[in-house]
């Protein structure tokens, strides 16, 4: 059974994360030093939900994680596609610490279709920053 105190704790605190994380995502293009902030709220989002047993919010948020990370470090440009997937990322989140709130429980919205689009994003070739080298190139160029 998990403690309601730190539960409305959790709620109020990643609340407050998404908020930050939706105002990251607006002014994303322009200053792409919101990502290290996006990275942490997403982080620490994951982290305590895994911490409290809430495991789909803590999948979500992973494929999510790994996403700005990879932009972070340069690996991925932004594009329009990853910036909604990450809005998507942000409301799947939002209605699961609702229903945490009103059920104790992170609901029954199946987002494995989000999971998949995040995971897909973190590898697309379209994604990549201009002069990065694509899989194909580097698999030809080895042999």
């Amino acid at each position: 059974m998990r403690d309601e105190t730190i539960v409305r704790e959790f709620v109020l605190e990643n609340r407050e994360n998404l908020d930050l994380l939706e105002r990251a995502l607006i002014g994303l293009e322009e200053d792409p030093d919101t990502l290290v902030g996006m990275y942490r709220s997403i982080n620490t989002l994951r982290g305590t939900s895994r911490l409290l047993g809430f495991r789909k919010l803590a999948a979500l948020c992973y494929e999510g994680e790994t996403l700005v990370n990879r932009m972070e470090h340069g690996l991925l440009a932004t594009t329009p596609d990853i910036t909604a997937a990450l809005r998507k990322m942000v409301q799947a989140s939002r209605q699961m610490l609702l229903s945490i709130v009103q059920t104790g429980t992170e609901g029954e919205q199946n987002n494995q279709d989000l999971i998949e689009t995040l995971i897909r994003l973190q590898e697309n070739p379209n994604s990549w920053p201009a002069g990065r080298p694509s899989q194909a190139s580097l698999i030809v160029s080895q042999r």
